[in-house]
Order: structure tokens, then sequence, then C-alpha cells
């Protein structure tokens, strides 16, 4: 499973930002204070909320918006496929079940 974008509103340096058409294998790289860190802060909050840890929340961009968002979308069409490839195995049925 790969992540195929990543949009951010309103969290620590951005405002509206928007990464799509991500690769599976990307290199960060830019201008000091572009916000590198603060995208890998973000995606760290994002997994560690998932996974049900005590986490910080980050700090808002803008201080009249009472409101950030972090979205990422997945491409699951290698799950799909392994999945498809083996129905015996009822573990694999129950994930083509909840994802698909």
């Amino acid at each position: 499973m790969t992540i195929k974008s990543i949009k951010v509103k309103n969290l620590l340096s951005f405002d509206d930002f928007l990464m799509d058409d991500i690769n599976d294998f990307n290199c960060i790289i830019g201008k000091n204070n572009v916000g590198k860190s603060n995208l890998l802060k973000l995606l760290r909050f994002f997994y560690n909320s998932l996974n049900g840890e005590k986490v910080i929340s980050p700090e808002l961009n803008s201080k009249y918006d009472s409101f950030g968002s972090i979205t990422l979308t997945y491409d699951l069409t290698r799950i799909k496929s392994i999945v498809r490839s083996n129905t015996k195995s009822a573990y694999l049925k129950h994930i083509y079940n909840v994802f698909f």
C-alpha cells in the first residue's frame, strides 16, 4: 500500500498544501525553512494517532482558523492483486471485504 497523495490544511507551516502523483520511492529536498521537517512531523503525527498513541496536536498555521487537517490517499492496487490471487485464505478474504 503506497501513499498516492498528501494534503495538509492549516497545520504548522502549511496553509493549503497538496503533494500528488507520489512514486514508490521519493526524496524530499528543498531550501531551508520550506517545510520538509514539518511534513515529516505531520506524517509521524498522523500514523502515531492511528496507532492510538498519545500525541500532541500540531500547531495551526493560522490563528484565525480553529481547524487543521491531514489527508492521505492510498493506492491499493497492489494489495487488491495479492488478495485476489489467494482466495483460499480466510484472512485475505477478510482484507478484501474490508478494503474493497
